[in-house]
């Protein structure tokens, strides 16, 4: 099996939806909490990212709003409507471009990779990755949904790319690591800045975003809640970025940490997430 292939099969984790039951609650309260759903007419609930949603509870929010959930993963959006119970007139499923990497583009970049290719010519296929995603996502259709919500999607925009280099790391010295790092590094900049354009532009009234602050491991779970940040690709870039908007145009109207059981029974593996509600102030 190749190691794109392990990469993918373990992006989906077999008991998550159990054992996130919790943290699943909790985020879900914030959701509510933050999002308003008064009057008549149901307001439109976008989750970006929403894949298998184990993480939040979709039935919860769909007596309350609209919801479209937003991936390329179709066969997980089948899964998590059959896990919620909810039937297609509940929700509208979306494949929206915002940052888009083929299949294919991953296989050839762990080609150049195992092949041992210079760093120049990795970095060169990562460039056309941010090239291939640089036209225009959508035209100026104004803000089409009330809420959205992105929870833990920035630090997977090009995780693949950062999985596949450390298996095959061997191949490359330091320097040449520390080469292709920084391309991924700066890949995951122009990605985060592009999906949030996106959402910003799309959204009226509140977003929700949630990153990954640190992790955590068995012999700090107790100090969990004393975490300082630490620099996870997509969650840093994504810091960065609603730091830029701050009080430009946007606004954080709350905050909150969770500790998010990611991978717990198996690794002893688990993140401090912070969620932000946030305003536009357009």
């Amino acid at each position: 099996m190749r190691y794109l292939d392990r990469l993918i099969a373990s992006e989906v984790l077999p008991n998550a939806y159990k054992e996130w039951r919790g943290y699943r609650q909790k985020l879900t309260d914030f959701i509510e909490e933050n999002c308003v759903a008064e009057g008549g007419c149901k307001p439109v609930l976008a989750i970006w990212g929403a894949g298998r949603s184990n993480d939040i509870d979709l039935a919860r929010l769909a007596e309350r709003f609209k919801l479209v959930l937003i991936d390329r993963d179709a066969e997980g959006l089948v899964q998590a409507c059959k896990t919620y119970g909810l039937e297609k007139t509940d929700v509208i499923c979306v494949d929206l471009p915002f940052w888009n990497v083929e299949l294919e583009t991953y296989e050839m970049f762990e080609a150049l990779l195992a092949e041992g290719e210079e760093a120049e010519i990795v970095i060169e296929h990562l460039k056309q990755v941010a090239f291939d995603n640089s036209h225009r996502v959508l035209p100026d259709i104004g803000r089409r949904f009330d809420y959205s919500v992105c929870v833990g999607l920035h630090s997977q925009l090009n995780a693949r790319f950062a999985g596949l280099l450390y298996m095959y790391r061997e191949n490359y010295d330091e320097e040449e690591l520390q080469m292709i790092e920084n391309a991924i590094r700066a890949l995951n900049e122009a990605a985060v800045t592009r999906t949030n354009d996106v959402i910003y532009m799309l959204t009226e009234k509140l977003m929700v975003f949630g990153l990954e602050w640190a992790v955590v491991n068995e012999s700090a779970m107790d100090q969990w809640e004393k975490f300082v940040p630490e620099d996870i690709e997509g969650a840093l870039q994504l810091r960065h970025d609603i730091g830029i908007h701050k009080d430009f145009d946007i606004r954080i109207e709350a905050e909150r940490r969770l500790f998010w059981p990611f991978a717990w029974k198996e690794r002893k593996k688990g993140y401090v997430m912070e969620l932000l509600a946030v305003q536009p102030l357009e």
